[in-house]
């Protein structure tokens, strides 16, 4: 497994993206805390939904467009941000349609509300910004830092009948184990990720572990590391 990067990431946004909100209420009252405490934050809704509300009104900006919407947005902006230096005029909709596809490829394993799957993708697609701009390389050139998947891992979590608080840590150990070799196709049914590490070459620990670490950083969340998803 390739080794992650830690990468910085806009806090008022990734606060966000780790919550789980029941309703439609919880979504405007976290937005407008954010708005609230952080003029940054509050000025960069203000500036990218201005052609709906020039003050940047956070019940205005969700009747129009829903939580969903607003979210992508604010990501390409961010994404836009790690590569140029600076945010647009106009939101890139091309820089979230992998975030988008992951989400929505494995909904079934995330509780309403939640936008882990698209965090961990967020994490990534920023490591990727971080990467070609730090060795000034082309797109092509890149070597793509987002998350490959097994076709047989992909299989099983689509199998999956169950919701996850942290789906994206499902998603990191499958990954990870299913490369190291330990995570066999007959073996998913028992998800005992800690008998998997066992198995691990000190290695494949070191690997894990400081991968584990550089995610639970980036995105500001210590408590990935508990053992259960």
């Amino acid at each position: 497994m390739k080794r992650w990067i830690s990468v910085s990431l806009p806090e008022d946004f990734i606060t966000l993206l780790r919550g789980h909100f029941k309703s439609s209420k919880e979504i405007k009252d976290a937005l407008s805390y954010q708005c609230r405490v952080s003029p940054g934050f509050a000025s960069l809704v203000q500036n990218t939904f201005s052609d709906i509300d020039a003050l940047g009104n956070i019940d205005r900006i969700l009747s129009s467009i829903g939580w969903r919407k607003l979210r992508d947005s604010l990501a390409a902006m961010y994404l836009s941000y790690q590569r140029e230096g600076y945010f647009p005029s106009e939101v890139n909709q091309a820089l979230f349609e992998k975030l988008n596809y992951l989400e929505d490829e494995f909904e079934n394993i995330s509780f309403s509300g939640s936008s882990r799957v698209f965090l961990l993708g967020f994490y990534l697609l920023m490591c990727e910004e971080a990467i070609r701009k730090n060795y000034h390389l082309e797109d092509e050139e890149n070597d793509n830092f987002f998350l490959y998947i097994p076709d047989n891992v992909r299989d099983f979590i689509k199998r999956k009948k169950e919701s996850f608080e942290k789906p994206d840590l499902l998603l990191f150990n499958l990954c990870h184990f299913y490369e190291y070799g330990v995570l066999k196709a007959d073996l998913m049914k028992d998800l005992n990720f800690s008998d998997f590490f066992d198995g691990l070459s000190e290695d494949q620990k070191t690997n894990y572990l400081g991968n584990l670490s550089r995610y639970c950083y980036s995105i500001n969340d210590t408590t990935l590391f508990q053992k259960e998803v």
